[in-house]
């Protein structure tokens, strides 16, 4: 069931009208392990810790909050996913920041956990805090100095100690300090485990992709030809997750024989999937299960790709054509390349004379 807050009035146009395609879509739901893998990348369980005015006493809330990237399809994805199972959620819309769904009651977190067991691999480890060691040792309206220590403590491992929770939580030795908690005496909670699986469905990782993709070209300088080279590149990322998580498109790439490159710490996922062959190889394995970023994918792969493979961008007007084509799938609103000095401005001014700007060149066949 879809709640509005508040804030309705300050949504865009195009963010309640997308939601609109809802109810006609609920017939055709996508695979569970496809919202898994959108979920795990979007969603994360928020602890709302305040302290009660005048006293030493805390109230504390949990929730979900699902991020939409401000991705008109992620937001009907979403969306449709939540109505097609009867969840309750409110959607937010904040200027200078992101649009994301709020999961509030704690029978709708239950159910989203029973739908994803068995599919996710990062928020459900999440999910099941929240119903399980949360729910029994914090479940109160008021809590004290020292149960909420153990809390916030059970958050930054829940976490990976990434700073990930509100820029209002503590730290935990910051908190013992402030309230002169004694912690030796203080039981540590269990965090749910996780499980790592040996091969993931097509469906999880293009959940995923669609997700977390930015597509960009990766552009260097070097001492060779034009003095600058370029090649495609697909980046999938995001902090404080599981390793299980962390892995997964690496895995799959590395049982499909497709070519990634992964670095950073193991809760961290952050692969790459760069150069023309390897997007070449990698669209038609997962494009056809996408949904929200398929035309982008679609596009790279029939549309540009070929044009890295010809050996277009050797050239100052085919690397300039091929960037300034490349606009239209970079995700600035992850900002993707928002500060990137290698815009089309730039070439135009480095090679003034050399090439005709956009508004001069001649269609691309």
């Amino acid at each position: 069931m879809l709640v509005l807050d508040n804030n309705w009035g300050n949504v865009p146009e195009r963010f309640i009208r997308n939601l609109a395609y809802v109810s006609s879509m609920q017939d055709n739901l996508l695979p569970i392990s496809y919202y898994a893998g959108v979920l795990d990348s979007l969603a994360r369980v928020q602890f709302d810790i305040q302290q009660d005015e005048g006293e030493t006493t805390f109230t504390v809330r949990s929730s979900l909050r699902i991020r939409t990237q401000d991705d008109s399809h992620l937001t009907s994805l979403i969306g449709e996913f939540l109505e097609a199972h009867d969840i309750e959620f409110d959607i937010f819309s904040r200027q200078n920041t992101y649009n994301y769904f709020h999961v509030f009651f704690r029978k709708d977190i239950r159910k989203i956990r029973r739908l994803l067991n068995g599919e996710s691999t990062q928020l459900i480890r999440e999910l099941s805090f929240v119903v399980g060691p949360y729910q029994k040792h914090f479940n109160t309206k008021i809590l004290e100095p020292p149960e909420v220590y153990r809390l916030i403590t059970a958050i930054y491992e829940l976490f990976f100690d990434q700073r990930l929770t509100p820029k209002w939580h503590p730290k935990p030795k910051q908190f013992a300090s402030k309230f002169n908690i004694s912690t030796d005496s203080l039981d540590k909670i269990d965090i749910p485990v996780g499980t790592f699986r040996d091969n993931y469905p097509v469906e999880y990782i293009a959940g995923i992709i669609d997700a977390l993709a930015a597509f960009r070209p990766g552009i260097h300088t070097t001492s060779y030809s034009i003095g600058y080279g370029m090649t495609p590149i697909i980046r999938i990322h995001r902090g404080g997750v599981h390793p299980a998580y962390a892995c997964a498109v690496k895995q799959f790439c590395n049982n499909t024989g497709l070519s990634s490159n992964s670095m950073g710490q193991i809760n961290s996922l952050n692969t790459v999937i760069q150069g023309a062959n390897a997007i070449d190889s990698f669209a038609p394995e997962v494009g056809p299960y996408m949904i929200a970023k398929k035309d982008k994918l679609a596009y790279l792969d029939k549309e540009l790709i070929p044009r890295f493979l010809s050996g277009e961008h050797h050239s100052k007007q085919g690397l300039y054509d091929l960037l300034v084509d490349f606009q239209s799938i970079i995700n600035t609103n992850t900002g993707e390349d928002r500060s990137s000095q290698y815009t089309p401005e730039y070439f135009e001014k480095e090679w003034e004379g050399e090439i005709n700007p956009a508004d001069q060149r001649a269609p691309h066949k």
